[in-house]
C-alpha cells in the first residue's frame, strides 16, 4: 500500500464499468490535484526530481514552478529522462492523460468551449473527449486546444504502455502476435499495426489501432512491404527457414535495401536531369 500504489490503481482503472460513481467522482477530484504539479504525484517527486532538475538546468525547460509546468516538462521530454523509474513513472501520467484530457494541465480550460459545442452528450473519459476532438480537429476554434488534442496524439503513437486505448483494447493481441516485443520507441505498436489484418485480432483492438492514427514506419515503407511479403513466403517454406533461416532473412534484408536505395538513387538521377544537372558519385579515391 505504500508510495501510493492503491490509488495510482484505482486510477489505473477509473474508466472501468465495475467502478462505483461516488468512487471514480473522487478519483477524477484526485487527478484534478496531481495535474497541479509534481508534488501531488509522489512517483514523479520521488523518481524524477535529478531528471527535472536536469531538464531545467540545460534550458530545456524552464524554470517554472506550478499550474503543471514541470510534469509537462517531464512529458514532452520522456524520451530525454535517463532514471528508468522516473520514465516508467511519466509514461503511467501520460496514460492518465490518453485516457482523461482532464488530466493533462491546462486541457480543460483551453478544450472547454470547443468540448460544449463539438462533444454534446460525450462522457468524458475512457479517452471519448480525445476521440471527438480529434475527429473534428478541422472545426477546434482555440489553437492551444488543438495543439494540445495534436500533441495527446503524438503521445499516443510513441508507447502501446502509453497509449489508453490501444493499451485498454488491445492485451490479448499483445500476448498472441507480439509477445517477443519490448515496449518503447512503438515497437508494440508496430507490431500490432502489422499483424491488424489477422485471424484472432480483435474488432476493439483493430480498431484501437486505427483511430490512434498510428504510422507505423515499417506498414508505410517500401522496405516493410517487401518484409511483409517475405513473412508469407517464409511461412511456406519452415523447413528450409529452421535450417537456413538467418542466412536468407539477412540476404533478402541486405537486397531489399539495395532495390530501395537504387530506387530513390534513380529518381534523383532522373530528377536532377530535368533540371540541367547531373548526379556523380564521387570514388573511393575522392573520398
Amino acid at each position: 500500500e505504500g508510495g501510493g500504489r492503491v490509488i495510482l490503481c484505482l486510477l489505473d482503472n477509473m474508466h472501468h464499468k465495475e467502478i462505483e460513481p461516488s468512487c471514480r467522482k473522487a478519483l477524477v477530484a484526485e487527478q484534478q490535484k496531481r495535474r497541479q504539479g509534481i508534488e501531488f504525484n509522489p512517483a514523479l517527486m520521488n523518481n524524477c526530481q535529478k531528471d527535472i532538475d536536469a531538464l531545467e538546468k540545460n534550458g530545456t525547460c524552464k524554470q517554472a514552478h506550478g499550474g503543471g509546468t514541470r510534469i509537462e516538462c517531464l512529458t514532452r521530454n520522456a524520451d530525454k529522462i535517463k532514471d528508468p523509474s522516473c520514465h516508467a513513472s511519466v509514461e503511467r501520467v501520460m496514460r492518465f492523460q490518453s485516457a482523461d484530457l482532464r488530466a493533462k494541465p491546462g486541457m480543460e480550460t483551453a478544450c472547454k468551449q470547443d468540448i460544449e459545442r463539438l462533444c454534446k452528450g460525450i462522457d468524458a473519459g475512457a479517452g471519448r473527449w480525445h476521440s471527438c476532438l480529434r475527429n473534428n480537429i478541422s472545426a477546434v476554434q482555440s489553437p492551444e486546444c488543438k495543439a494540445m488534442v495534436e500533441e495527446v496524439k503524438k503521445q499516443d503513437q510513441t508507447s502501446f504502455y502509453v497509449n489508453y486505448d490501444v493499451h485498454t483494447h488491445c492485451a490479448s493481441e499483445r500476448t498472441a502476435f507480439c509477445k517477443d516485443a519490448t515496449v518503447g520507441r512503438a515497437r508494440v505498436l508496430d507490431c500490432l499495426y502489422f499483424h491488424k489484418s489477422e485471424e484472432g485480432f480483435s474488432n476493439g483492438c483493430y480498431f484501437a489501432v486505427m483511430s490512434s492514427a498510428l504510422t507505423s514506419k515499417l506498414a508505410k515503407s517500401t522496405l516493410g512491404e517487401k518484409l511483409k511479403g517475405m513473412r508469407g513466403w517464409l511461412d511456406g517454406h519452415r523447413g528450409t527457414v529452421e535450417k537456413w533461416g538467418g542466412i536468407i532473412i539477412a540476404v533478402a534484408v541486405c537486397t531489399s535495401a539495395i532495390s530501395a536505395f537504387g530506387f530513390s538513387y534513380w529518381l534523383l538521377k532522373k530528377k536532377f536531369k530535368k533540371l540541367g544537372y547531373s548526379v556523380t558519385v564521387p570514388s573511393a579515391s575522392e573520398e
